[in-house]
């Protein structure tokens, strides 16, 4: 059985790296009190209660993913837990959990914008944080410590996202 690693945390840093915002109810996010899209998965009255007040809690945030993860094994699936990293809940899910669509099902109504509030509001403690902080030092950099202000470094030293990652 092949795992396909969840790389949500990553595509989501990097679009705050970008300027896209990925921010439910920011400016290219819906809110999740806005009517779903025809097709669209409806969010479980508990991710909604999660996100009700605009802050996750480490309780919410575990619960979701419990949550998720409860969702894929009633659907037949084990999710490989690779524990945490960074603050960040680190898994991948079978090649055919992704394939049937219940991977995408399980974690848009369980976790998916949960999991996204969270790593924003852990930007600062992330992996992708770590990647520019080594960089930097590579570079001859002391780095800061909020990702905003490695950010500006990289920027002051000429050196991208990119340039970090090769």
């Amino acid at each position: 059985m092949a795992f396909q690693p969840k790389l949500a945390g990553v595509v989501v840093l990097l679009a705050v790296l970008t300027g896209c915002s990925a921010t439910p109810g920011g400016p290219s996010g819906p809110s999740p009190q806005q009517q779903p899209d025809e097709g669209a998965i409806a969010l479980s009255a508990e991710q909604e209660a999660a996100l009700a007040d605009g802050e996750v809690t480490h309780d919410e945030y575990e619960a979701g993913y419990r949550r998720y993860v409860d969702c894929l094994a009633a659907s037949g699936y084990t999710v490989l837990d690779n524990g945490v990293e960074y603050d960040i809940h680190q898994f991948g899910v079978p090649a055919e959990a992704v394939e049937s669509g219940d991977d995408d099902r399980c974690y848009s109504a369980e976790f998916k914008l949960i999991d996204v509030e969270w790593q924003i509001a852990h930007e600062d403690s992330s992996v992708t944080a770590r990647l520019i902080a080594d960089c930097l030092t590579a570079a001859g950099v002391a780095p800061k410590s909020t990702m905003a202000e490695l950010n500006a470094q990289l920027e002051e030293n000429g050196l991208t996202f990119e340039q970090c990652v090769q």
